[in-house]
């Protein structure tokens, strides 16, 4: 394998098979294993992985996401209580998630709406075209 920054490597498509050097400035600060590699945190992250809960839980910014299977997805201060498991809050700012398989978000964007409703799902959100109006299909 060429020389790579740790940053250009894709875990899914790289194959961890030998040692890994660490450089900074051109100087080997650190030497890792593979497993090393896959189980330490190198440098700051913006966030870790909690096993307990499996939540995304911030490690920089003022987050905090302790419901279980839970995330947040950006935005500050933002808060996902225990109670709401598989909840996330995309963006914004001072949202507190309350209920569980709930997303959160101050505002959203659709783009490329279906202009039909044939072959959607329930819940699906489509366009009439002459009317410019949004439908959810029952």
């Amino acid at each position: 394998m060429a020389n790579k920054q740790i940053s250009q490597l894709d875990i899914a498509t790289t194959a961890l098979s030998s040692d890994y050097l660490i450089i900074d400035n051109s100087i080997v600060t650190k030497r890792i294993t593979t497993t090393d590699f896959l189980n330490t945190t190198m440098g700051p992250v913006p966030y870790t992985l909690v096993a307990a809960t499996s939540s995304i839980q911030p490690v920089v910014g003022n987050n905090t996401a302790s419901g279980c299977y839970s995330s947040i997805l950006g935005g500050s201060l933002n808060t996902i209580l225990s109670s709401a498991t598989s909840a996330s809050i995309i963006a914004g700012n001072n949202i507190v998630a309350l209920s569980a398989n709930t997303a959160y978000m101050p505002r959203i964007a659709l783009t490329n709406i279906p202009t039909i409703s044939a072959g959607l799902g329930s819940g699906f959100v489509w366009r009439n075209t002459s009317t410019n109006q949004l439908f959810i299909v029952p």
